[in-house]
């Protein structure tokens, strides 16, 4: 761990190229794993973290402007390399993390800016007075320039018009979730090192699971869709509310900052055979207790199934009161009265 009681401090990365070892449908131009404060080069889970001491990676000026140090205490429950980890991705839009209530052993922050090739990324961390800034570890990844930049047919929701995702915008990632399955790890992820988190604790009421249909049938990418979009066992497993879909609403609460826009990218793939007709499954979806889509139905957006398709939606959090808060985000899913079996699945 890096101890900052300067009020400034710059880490300059000049980016070189790196392969993985992994056969991923993405393989990272760029990828760096840096143990802040360690005079030691460690792999974990096949990964290398680096060591930062003497590194070309920090300014001339490191030993004035910060020093090492060591946990009085090591947290059991949170890996020693490293123990706290900030993530800055490079390439493309950003992912989520966001943290709240008691305090926990360790805190990821995950980011995604534009990088061209032609710049460097400075990564600077300024103290509050009377205070300290530390990190851990920094992680730097490559993303597929269209992944999230450039993406097309943004849908906003409660407004006519909205930001646009263009080279000038920064993201933070809060939830990344895998719906109806289980914790995706990084090394699972498409070649980006993405990690994918159960989505029961988000599921409101508790008692409103459903049921959460799963299929092996290979998933079939497309252009619209590539194959580093998402890894399969997200597109394998739904949560389903069965025959009690005209009984309430499949609902997910995320609690998030006010005072911003966020996009939700949402995740679709038909893993139910006999679904093979129009209007046999249409449903409606509200974010922020306003409507997304009215007729949402998987036979006009792919060719058949076992082929996935996701939609972004951009809603504003406001902020009247000017107040650091948080609020939760609603995300509701509920079958269209046109659908022909009024069987949820999602």
């Amino acid at each position: 761990m890096f101890t900052f009681a300067s009020p400034l401090f710059s880490l300059l990365l000049l980016f070189s190229t790196t392969t993985t070892t992994t056969s991923q449908p993405y393989k990272p131009t760029d990828y760096f794993l840096l143990n802040c404060g360690s005079s030691i080069t460690t792999t974990t889970s096949d990964r290398l973290w680096q060591t930062d001491e003497h590194s070309k990676f920090v300014p001339y000026n490191m030993t004035t402007t910060s020093f090492p140090s060591t946990p009085y205490h090591h947290d059991p429950s949170v890996s020693e390399i490293p123990a706290f980890l900030t993530s800055s991705y490079v390439g493309s839009i950003l992912s989520i993390a966001g943290v709240q209530g008691p305090p926990v052993p360790q805190l990821i922050k995950e980011f995604i800016i534009y990088v061209n090739d032609t710049q460097n990324l400075n990564v600077t961390f300024t103290p509050s007075p009377n205070s300290y800034a530390f990190i851990n570890g920094i992680e730097i990844v490559s993303l597929p320039e269209t992944l999230y930049f450039k993406t097309k047919n943004l849908k906003y929701v409660g407004q006519i018009t909205g930001p646009v995702i263009a080279k000038d915008t920064a993201l933070e990632s809060i939830y990344r979730l895998n719906v109806g399955g289980r914790q995706i790890s990084v090394n699972d992820d498409t070649g980006m090192y993405r990690s994918w988190d159960g989505d029961e604790n988000f599921i409101f009421p508790r008692n409103a699971l459903g049921f959460t249909p799963t299929t092996q049938i290979p998933i079939t990418y497309t252009a619209e869709t590539p194959k580093y979009t998402a890894p399969e066992l997200v597109y394998q497993t739904q949560r389903s509310m069965g025959t009690l879909s005209t009984y309430y609403n499949l609902t997910w609460i995320l609690p998030v900052d006010l005072g911003f826009w966020y996009m939700l990218r949402l995740h679709f793939c038909s893993i139910i055979p006999q679904y093979t007709f129009e209007r046999q499954m249409i449903f409606e979806i509200f974010i922020n207790n306003q409507t997304a889509e009215d007729k949402a139905d998987l036979f006009f957006w792919t060719p058949g199934s076992g082929y996935p398709v996701f939609k972004d939606y951009v809603v504003f959090v406001g902020n009247p009161e000017g107040q650091r808060s948080k609020q939760d985000l609603w995300l509701a899913v509920h079958p269209n009265e046109e659908s022909l079996n009024i069987v949820m699945v999602f």
